[in-house]
């Protein structure tokens, strides 16, 4: 505000209750009658930029609002141009931004530590309060760290026998509760501190902060990925996410950028590129934004199979085959005399020190051949599934594992535990080998199924046939809809129906790859379902498969068996590839959504029906 001298001043003192008017030059201060400490700045919105102090009980600047009034209309000062205002909008927003910058920054640094350590309380572990004075330095209220948390994390790090690690935790923390103002070398030294703690921090073969540099300016730039912040990827140990903007097509600028960080580092280090955490933003002609992340190689590969792995992985193929054997052996229960599973229903003939009558002339051979067609059946669809996976594994260029045979009673087997080994480039590729399994599987096993329900209806003697509770083939929508059809019998008012073998060999493996195609983990269709729709959708699926089982809805009997086994050992999803941005074409979004329609219609129930548990069959 400009006086015009300092009479016309003195006179607006007095007649403004006595408040004094300090000329420094250009600019007047026109001060509170309480000046003990200034706080803030304040800038007068709409008039000429008022360098006034606004000092306490004037918090809200209305009593310098009414001054400054009372001056223009005493015609002690000049009203603000046009220009001037603009000028002064300008400058505020400038303001306005530096205070978000700083207050930006003191967040990153508190989330980054609350990032580094997930085992504390997500508290906010900050309050700040920030105001702008006109050297743009902070004034900021106290900011609190749990005292608890800071004394875990030193206790904890205190086991690697580094004492700098509890010097720089120390010092962090003094400068976030530091009171009063903030400087630029404050936050300088903070943020050189709080790195160095994250490197001391950090696993050994996480990125350095020499390869950061060279990374930054040598692989990313402003031609294709214009880095603005980096941190800890928490998904994958040892790797090191950038956040950015990029500068052209996302494929072009990472396959650029992978041939730079080979002719920087060799083989040290891969890249990934992966959609931006915690962000919903989309571009419509690129896609979601996108980040890129550099891994160590050495934590890409898992490690080579051992041979205890080997010895675990043949005794399960053992165990899994005597399951299926099993299984065509008790389906085979009912050609057996009626007195002889009478014998066998009731507990008090065990006790009775009687063999089961009926056996006599029995022949064991001939009774052990008539159960190989099932066993057969069950163990060829789960061959030919595992089979695929592989010879897809080699024309995609991805290494797989030793599978690992899971038996079960009921079906024969629960399939295998395949794991995938070292880093996938693309989605389609883990897609290409996780849907070549079960539909190859399906493909045998829904010829069987046919096969099976010509032979019943009426192209086999009736000696062939079994007879199978209704109940049994009333435990899935698609297959018992198919089945009463076909053979033409309600099953709603019929006991039993003789069905040939081939028909329950078929119905136990289509309902095994019916179970494997579950959009839940690391399964052939949680794996389907992570590539073609993206992480979130696959915890949404996740979710609504684990509340069928828990409920008995998917599968019936076989419900908790199978939701036990996906909990204990395929419940997390496969990792990521290299690529985790770009996605399958829509014939593979398709082709998923088909299977997750076939899995659900095979495992819903027709009416109040049973999953086929050949070991109940003849007891009813």
């Amino acid at each position: 505000m400009h006086i015009r001298d300092s009479s016309p001043g003195q006179r607006a003192s007095a007649a403004l209750g006595g408040q004094p008017l300090v000329d420094s030059g250009d600019v007047t201060f026109l001060l509170h009658p309480l000046p003990k400490q200034v706080e803030s700045n304040f800038r007068s919105q709409g008039r000429k930029v008022w360098q006034i102090a606004l000092l306490r009980g004037d918090e809200d600047g209305s009593k310098i609002n009414d001054t400054l009034s009372a001056l223009e209309k005493m015609g002690f000062a000049t009203a603000p141009t046009e220009r001037e205002i603009r000028k002064e909008a300008k400058a505020k927003e400038a303001t306005q931004a530096s205070t978000e910058a700083k207050e930006a920054f003191k967040n990153s640094t508190l989330d980054n530590l609350s990032k580094m350590f997930p085992e504390e309380k997500k508290e906010k572990a900050a309050e700040k309060a920030v105001d702008v004075k006109k050297d743009e330095e902070v004034v900021v209220s106290k900011v609190s760290v749990s005292k608890e948390a800071m004394k875990q994390i030193v206790s904890a790090e205190k086991t690697r026998g580094d004492s700098d690690i509890e010097d720089l935790v120390k010092s962090v923390e003094e400068r976030l509760t530091k009171e009063g103002e903030w400087s630029s070398e404050d936050e300088t030294k903070l943020q050189a501190e709080f790195e160095s703690l994250v490197e001391l921090l950090a696993p050994e073969t996480v990125v350095s902060k020499e390869d950061m540099a060279v990374i930054k300016k040598n692989v990313f730039g402003m031609g294709t990925y214009w880095v603005t912040g980096s941190e800890p990827y928490l998904e994958q140990e040892g790797g090191w996410m950038f956040k950015g903007n990029l500068r052209g097509d996302r494929e072009m600028i990472y396959a650029k950028s992978q041939e730079l960080l080979t002719k920087e580092f060799g083989k040290k280090y891969e890249l990934m590129m992966v959609e931006e955490p915690e962000t919903s933003v989309e571009d419509v002609a690129t896609g979601p934004r996108v980040a890129f992340v550099v891994v160590p190689s050495s934590k890409q590969d898992q490690p080579e199979t051992t041979s205890w792995q080997f010895g675990i992985a043949l005794l399960l193929s053992g165990l899994t085959v005597l399951s299926a054997v099993q299984l065509g052996l008790v389906a085979e229960v009912t050609r057996l005399p009626a007195e002889t599973l009478t014998w066998f229903s009731s507990p008090d003939s065990v006790d009775s020190g009687m063999g089961p009558p009926g056996l006599e002339g029995f022949d064991p051979v001939g009774y052990f051949n008539d159960a190989m067609p099932i066993t057969l059946g069950v163990l060829a669809a789960t061959g030919v599934h595992e089979a695929a996976h592989l010879v897809m594994a080699y024309f995609r260029d991805v290494r797989l594992g030793l599978p690992y045979f899971i038996p079960n009673g009921q079906l024969g087997t629960f399939g295998a535990i395949t794991q995938i080994r070292g880093r996938v480039g693309t989605r389609r590729q883990i897609f290409d080998v996780s849907a070549a399994g079960p539909i190859a599987g399906a493909g045998v096993a829904l010829g069987l199924f046919i096969a099976g329900l010509s032979l019943s209806a009426g192209g086999a003697p009736p000696e062939e046939l079994l007879p199978v509770p209704t109940q049994l083939l009333q435990g899935s929508l698609l297959l018992g809809g198919i089945t009463q059809t076909v053979l033409g019998v309600d099953l709603a008012n019929v006991r039993e129906v003789a069905v040939h073998p081939y028909l329950i060999a078929g119905w136990c493996a289509l309902t095994t790859a019916a179970l494997n195609l579950l959009p839940v983990g690391s399964l052939d269709g949680g794996r389907m379902v992570q590539t073609a729709f993206g992480r979130k959708s696959l915890g949404l699926t996740g979710l609504i498969t684990y509340l069928g089982l828990a409920l008995g809805v998917l599968g019936s009997t076989l419900s908790l068996p199978f939701g036990l086994y996906v909990l204990v050992t395929q419940r997390m999803p496969e990792r990521a590839p290299l690529n985790d941005v770009t996605p399958v074409d829509q014939s593979r979004v398709n082709l998923c959504l088909a299977a997750l329609t076939f899995a659900f219609l095979v495992l819903l129930p027709l009416s109040g029906g049973e999953a086929p548990d050949p070991t109940l069959t003849g007891f009813n």
